[in-house]
């Protein structure tokens, strides 16, 4: 039997924040500044890959934002969210970076850019080429505190990152864990889906 070592996975996140993409700012018409709390030189940076908020003082439901930035395994993304009436629009996506903001009308009033708790890790691919017998995942919380999740998807994330999630029958835990599978999978990630302080750490062996 021939055993496989993937991984590593890793996992922490930025606090929740409506002001870590961009500060408090009123463009109109013009360019939306890359200026939270978490950005340096144009761009924002969060721990993990997180959900993106956008938060609007006044109507903005007819104006499209496109979010430009990264993933979780650093590949370049885009999404277009489109404007709330003062209220908080949120991505669907996971950005590890933001690089810039674009509209494509004038913002009633004001604008903020933040994240939110919600984190994924990077992502590993088992290997598919051999007969799988079985894939083990070992979850460390290295410190702190964290509701997580391990995830899989039958997208291999070559072309572009896997759009479908599920989640392990193991669910939510908040300790140091497993989770097993037994059928052939594609691609694996972790997921911190409520308040988190913490730091994991996750070690995928395969046999075949």
């Amino acid at each position: 039997m021939d055993i496989r070592s993937f991984g590593p996975l890793a996992l922490t996140t930025s606090a929740a924040s409506a002001v870590s993409i961009c500060a408090s700012q009123s463009p109109g018409a013009g360019a939306i500044i890359i200026n939270g709390s978490l950005a340096s030189g144009g761009v924002a940076t969060v721990a993990g890959a997180q959900l993106i908020t956008l938060v609007f003082g006044g109507n903005d439901t007819g104006i499209t934002f496109t979010i430009t930035g990264t993933d979780s395994d650093g590949r370049a993304q885009t999404e277009d969210v489109t404007g709330a009436s003062a209220g908080t629009a949120t991505s669907t996506k996971y950005f590890k970076t933001v690089t810039g903001i674009t509209h494509t009308g004038s913002v009633a009033t004001t604008l903020t850019s933040g994240n939110t708790i919600d984190a994924v890790s990077n992502t590993v691919r088992p290997n598919l080429s051999t007969a799988l017998t079985a894939i083990g995942i070992g979850v460390r919380l290295v410190s702190g505190t964290a509701t997580y999740k391990v995830q899989h998807s039958y997208q291999d994330g070559t072309s572009s990152h896997p759009t479908v999630w599920f989640d392990n029958t193991a669910g939510a835990k908040t300790a140091s864990s497993e989770a097993t599978y037994s059928t052939p999978i594609a691609t694996i990630r972790l997921l911190i889906s409520a308040s988190a302080s913490g730091l994991l750490s996750g070690n995928i062996i395969q046999a075949g």
